[in-house]
């Protein structure tokens, strides 16, 4: 039986204690992280790459989901997000793996982490930055 790659992240994101989707969605629309809750959970998806991802959202986002108008942080060149999440290549695969990378900070940072194990951290331009 062939494992589908969408099967096989949703599968490690349900394995994993405090990651699911369903998890993701407690945080309020609009209410960025604290800085704890983002080490937390940072910690928890990206494990021992927790600081080079902090580093990488910090410069990419300054760590904000959401601006204080309540509208989500873009780039001028299609991110959004904490993580910067690049629209025109990967809209379509957070869709598909139904993940809310507008809506929710946590679910964002999920599709962080499919595009790390893909990219690795050279997919942000701010690994040369922080590097």
């Amino acid at each position: 039986m062939r494992t589908t790659l969408k099967g096989a992240i949703l599968a490690c994101l349900f394995l994993l204690p405090n990651l699911s989707p369903l998890h993701a969605q407690t945080t309020l629309k609009s209410q960025n992280p604290t800085n704890t809750e983002l080490i937390k959970y940072l910690s928890d998806v990206f494990g021992t790459d927790m600081p080079h991802m902090y580093a990488i959202f910090s410069c990419e986002s300054g760590r904000m989901q959401w601006r204080q108008d309540g509208s989500v942080v873009r780039s001028t060149t299609k991110d959004v997000g904490i993580a910067q999440v690049h629209l025109p290549i990967w809209k379509n695969k957070a869709d598909e793996l139904g993940l809310d990378i507008i809506g929710s900070w946590k679910e964002n940072i999920l599709m962080a982490r499919h595009i790390w194990e893909v990219q690795g951290l050279t997919a942000w331009v701010c690994f040369l930055k922080v590097a």
